[in-house]
């Protein structure tokens, strides 16, 4: 474990993909570039086990699981106060976790941000720094033809198709509901298969796969108004 994170990055490892080899090495090499310490964990079903020489912190298990399964199966292990899902073809831009780490400090108790889409997973390793959303257009029409630019919309255009995001450990502790407000503004962009984008307008990565995603709405921060 990483004494100095304060945000662990649980990530599913399905033992069908049959690229989970290559994209767990980019995924890792991804975390390991964030400006902030992170703690990665990761969740192998199926009886996989973590690649020969992997450092990072994994757990394997005999069953197949549901990623929702795996991702309760690494919260159980979570030891940071807060945490953040990032699937494994997924990548941040260097500074994701520091911007959601700031809002969330801030007293925010879920961050997100919006996903630039790339079209390969060669497009989406090259990460670059966190930026306005709203440098990219918005495309309704799914997956968008190949080359387009264009973020996913995660609340950032009226709807909520999973954003990137992080949320503090507590909310699971005696929370039955948790209300938090969709903010459209200020957002960031990341990269990765999509890149996402943080309460304060910034995108992240994602490659285009109609593959359905969990939702979670933008975080209102505190003493600003949407």
């Amino acid at each position: 474990m990483n004494p100095a994170a304060r945000t662990s990055i649980i990530c599913a490892v399905w033992h069908g993909d049959p690229n989970r080899w290559d994209l767990i090495r980019g995924h890792a090499a991804n975390l390991a570039r964030q400006t902030v310490p992170v703690e990665p964990i990761y969740i192998f079903d199926g009886g996989d086990l973590p690649p020969d020489g992997f450092a990072a912190r994994s757990v394997s298990v005999k069953e197949s699981l549901t990623i929702y399964q795996a991702w309760n199966v690494a919260l159980s292990l979570t030891a940071t106060p807060l945490v953040m899902n990032l699937n494994l073809d997924d990548r941040l831009a260097p500074d994701a976790v520091a911007l959601l780490e700031n809002q969330l400090l801030q007293g925010a108790m879920f961050a997100g941000g919006d996903w630039n889409i790339c079209y390969s997973q060669e497009e989406t390793d090259l990460v670059k720094p966190c930026y306005p959303a709203e440098q990219l257009p918005f495309v309704k029409d799914w997956p968008p033809a190949p080359g387009t630019r264009a973020r996913l919309g995660s609340g950032t255009s009226g709807g909520m198709i999973g954003p990137a995001c992080a949320w503090r450990i507590e909310a699971h502790i005696g929370q039955s509901t948790v209300s938090v407000a969709p903010r459209g503004r200020n957002t960031h962009s990341f990269r990765g298969r999509r890149r996402v984008v943080v309460p304060h307008n910034e995108p992240l990565s994602r490659t285009a796969s109609a593959r359905p995603r969990h939702h979670w709405q933008l975080p209102q921060p505190p003493g600003r108004s949407g």
